[in-house]
């Protein structure tokens, strides 16, 4: 290649290359699409959350019912408190983030199912009116029993509400207490526009219900 033929080909690629001005104009563009885009995605990533968590709560009710139906002995749900996201195993329980099946089979619990951890930030609502349970008189929250344990936690660092199936389906539930509902901790409340998933069961026959904003 001689000399004139190099310096064209060098002024041809010069005359393709982008200016300094315009690489900022782009970076400035891309950083305002991040800044309107970014929001919109972590709403979604949230909702999401919430709807897979309710969707495995929904899971793990039916779940409990029909086995209890299908061998015919109580099922016992669990619904455990638990130290915060944010804090030390060992801390004092806070809030009701994971739950767990049992068979009780002449007065023994015997687990059905490995505990179930709600994923950060994910919490049962403790709010009388997205979850009467958790606020209950007649499933008052329980110490660890004896011979019991939860993975990764000591048994002063959590307790438990629970209900059962009856081996002919119903639930040992008031209709007032009936319903169960996953918020995002620290989020605004239901009242406010909350996203969140509830799940309620009929008392009498155990069927499971659910309703998704």
């Amino acid at each position: 290649m001689n000399r004139n033929s190099f310096i064209s080909i060098c002024r041809h690629n010069f005359r393709r290359a982008f200016s300094l001005m315009e690489l900022l104009v782009v970076v400035a563009i891309m950083g305002v699409m991040s800044v309107l885009t970014v929001p919109s995605i972590t709403s979604t990533l949230r909702a999401t959350r919430i709807t897979s968590t309710g969707q495995l709560l929904l899971d793990e009710l039916k779940f409990a019912r029909q086995t209890a139906v299908s061998r015919n002995v109580p099922v016992e749900v669990r619904f455990y408190k638990l130290p915060d996201y944010n804090q030390a195993a060992s801390s004092t329980p806070t809030v009701y983030r994971a739950m767990q099946c049992f068979l009780i089979q002449n007065g023994v619990a015997t687990a059905l199912t490995p505990p179930k951890f709600l994923p950060n930030p994910v919490i049962f609502s403790t709010v009388a009116t997205d979850s009467p349970f958790f606020t209950s008189t007649d499933h008052a929250e329980l110490a660890a029993a004896s011979g019991t344990s939860l993975p990764g936690y000591p048994n002063t660092s959590w307790r438990y509400r629970c209900f059962q199936f009856a081996p002919h389906g119903s639930a040992d539930l008031l209709s007032s207490e009936n319903f169960f509902t996953v918020v995002l901790e620290n989020d605004k409340s239901l009242s406010q526009g909350a996203n969140f998933f509830t799940v309620q069961v009929n008392p009498i026959s155990g069927a499971v219900q659910w309703y998704r904003p």
